[in-house]
């Protein structure tokens, strides 16, 4: 009896001390997937290798990816709790989901336009001003509209003085090279294109303005009662991150698989973004940084709501949530 109750004693002591290495407490394994939709952006690739390379299973995590390509769609699997949290959403598009109600919160970014998004334009539209009575293509309520909006308020010049078209980047992209437009907000690989049409050039881009940064959010329950999954995802994401930098060609194959490109196409974009590694993300989660995420959030419902794009600004400090990362490795 003596030592049974001996052996039983060591036993706790034994899983007590599984729980605990070096005074950090390791994630448990957890039975439940964490579900996350995501669309084919370059940078979403990200998902892709941490999936292919297990390190969401070196996490204890098990992650069902969803490649959803209609935001509209991947809203409604939040809304109704068929995924926990949507992946990649930039700004303003964080902003339309807090306007319609569905509770969830940025945790984190994973990468930032880099020169993937920008303005071409024809010959002799060399400023912002120049845009005055010409006819220009993008997209409404996209991140390439958000783009075009963030520069005009810089520079007080007012969307009505521009002859604007409503079309899809591509096909604002296409316009403007078959010389149907005289300007069109569009992203790679339009953006290189431009010079297709005579006089064409890239008027400006994210290389000049990085204020599209890709932002992951979950829902706000899930954040709450599941905050290590939430973590051990975002140790993955990074851990992703580092293998790129060394395994580059590898990456770029997994990539190239999962959204049926060849390895060149994938090539050809990296330069236009950059990945935000775990040190990135403290310092653009710092509100005295410039950008910071707050920043970015605020400025962009600002605009929407002056736009007619959503019925009330959500501010930053109720859209995101930086206690995960700022405890990640805790």
């Amino acid at each position: 009896m003596k030592n049974k109750l001996i052996l039983g004693l060591v036993v706790i002591i034994l899983v007590i001390a599984g729980v605990w290495v070096f005074g950090k407490k390791l994630t448990p394994p957890t039975s439940e997937p964490l579900r996350v939709s995501f669309h084919s952006w370059i940078g979403n690739g990200i998902y892709l290798i941490a999936k292919e390379k297990g390190f969401w299973e070196k996490e204890g995590l098990k992650v069902e990816l969803q490649q959803v390509d209609d935001n509209a769609v991947s809203k409604q699997l939040l809304s109704s709790n068929k995924i926990d949290g949507i992946m990649g959403w930039t700004p303003e598009t964080i902003q339309v989901l807090a306007d319609s109600g569905v509770p969830m919160k940025v945790v984190f970014a994973t990468d930032v336009s880099d020169g993937a998004d920008g303005i071409i334009a024809k010959e002799g539209i060399n400023t912002l001003e120049d845009l005055k009575g010409k006819t220009l293509s993008f997209e409404s309520g996209s991140p390439s509209h958000l783009f075009l909006s963030y520069l005009l308020d810089q520079k007080n010049i007012s969307i009505s003085s521009i002859k604007t078209i409503n079309q899809t980047a591509s096909d604002a992209g296409a316009a403007f090279v078959a010389g149907k437009v005289d300007a069109a907000v569009t992203w790679e690989p339009w953006l290189t294109k431009a010079n297709e049409r005579k006089g064409g050039h890239i008027l400006v881009s994210t290389k000049d303005l990085p204020i599209l940064p890709a932002l992951p959010a979950f829902r706000t329950d899930v954040i709450t009662n599941r905050p290590q999954d939430v973590k051990a995802f975002m140790r993955g994401v990074f851990a992703a991150m580092d293998y790129v930098k060394s395994n580059p060609d590898e990456s770029y194959e997994i990539i190239a698989k999962g959204y049926n490109l060849s390895k060149q196409e994938v090539v050809d974009q990296i330069p236009t973004f950059h990945w935000m590694n775990y040190q990135d993300n403290l310092k653009y989660f710092s509100q005295s940084s410039d950008p910071s995420v707050y920043s970015l959030i605020n400025k962009t419902g600002d605009l929407w709501l002056k736009l007619g794009l959503i019925k009330k600004s959500t501010p930053a400090n109720s859209i995101v949530d930086d206690s995960l990362l700022k405890s990640l490795n805790k």
